[in-house]
């Protein structure tokens, strides 16, 4: 956990990051941590956590394979290290609202694309109802085929998704 605050405390200062507040309250009810990926990125993070650098190596894995700048010709785009909605609002869209709040931050930025690695079942549902689509899908079974680190115990059936929305 204290490796996700540090790669947070990196996106956070960008001020990319959407927040869903209760309605007349300062209670956060979901987020979406965002941050601007380049063509030219350099990687910056020293991680310690083996745990950790095998969830960042699986990320780049599939975002590697889903190859969104070749695909969609860009040289930049607005992507996530977290979505989340506080459990008890959970079922009621808001996910996919924050997915869809991108839209006007990416026009406003300039950018033509979002794009996402989405590891579970919600998450990759909402960003279907949000419009995204799918660029590469792997289950949990086959990544530990491609890397002997990328084991996720109880997920074989399950899979990640690379997701994408053009930003027209």
């Amino acid at each position: 956990m204290e490796e996700a605050v540090q790669l947070w405390k990196v996106m956070l200062p960008e001020r990319l990051s959407l927040v869903c507040f209760r309605e007349g309250s300062d209670a956060i009810v979901g987020v979406n941590i965002l941050g601007v990926a380049s063509k030219y990125d350099k990687d910056e993070l020293k991680l310690k956590s083996d745990i950790f650098r095998t969830i960042i190596a699986t990320i780049e894995y599939i975002s590697h394979q889903a190859n969104v700048f070749e695909r969609y010709g860009v040289d930049q785009y607005l992507n996530a290290m977290g979505l989340s909605v506080d459990p008890v609002y959970r079922g009621r869209g808001i996910a996919t609202e924050l997915l869809r709040a991108r839209v006007p931050l990416c026009k406003g930025m300039g950018l033509k694309l979002t794009s996402t690695c989405f590891t579970g079942p919600g998450s990759q549902a909402a960003a279907r109802k949000a419009g995204f689509e799918e660029n590469f899908n792997i289950t949990y079974a086959e990544l530990a085929k491609v890397d002997p680190r990328f084991v996720y115990p109880g997920l074989d059936e399950k899979s990640c998704k690379y997701m994408s929305l053009k930003i027209d």
